[in-house]
């Protein structure tokens, strides 16, 4: 689906189709509410997302396996699809893991220092919103 093709190749990329799936459990998480009902009484992190009304800029590492790059892309996806709010920006750095650090494969479980880059890349994002 069209939707779902966030860089616009012609193909899904499995954290394209784990971001369609995500997005839905992002919306409307009931079976989250009945496990956990003191959370039940606080706004879904998408709601918070998608009502705030100051600049949002979101950066992932593509090789980040503590939180998977396809909770990024839900929010890309409900944007792009819904929300159509140009005040969230998306930065996704191929090869680095949760602290933007390079990883060896999407599987590698070691911290390193973050790339220099990646740093940069943030602080200029922030400083032009």
């Amino acid at each position: 689906m069209a939707v779902l093709d966030l860089d616009g190749d012609g193909a899904l990329s499995r954290d394209e189709l784990m971001a369609g799936n995500f997005s839905n459990i992002a919306v409307d998480a009931a079976s989250v509410r009945e496990y956990r009902l003191q959370e039940a009484q606080c706004p879904k992190p998408a709601e918070l997302v998608r009502d705030l009304k100051i600049p949002i800029a979101l950066f992932h590492g593509e090789w980040d396996n503590q939180a998977p790059v396809y909770g990024t892309k839900s929010i890309e996806l409900l944007n792009k699809a819904i929300w159509k709010k140009p005040t969230i920006s998306f930065r996704y750095f191929p090869k680095l893991g949760h602290a933007l650090d390079p990883r060896a494969t999407p599987r590698d479980l070691t911290y390193r220092r973050a790339a220099p880059e990646a740093f940069r890349a943030v602080a200029d994002t922030i400083a032009s919103l």
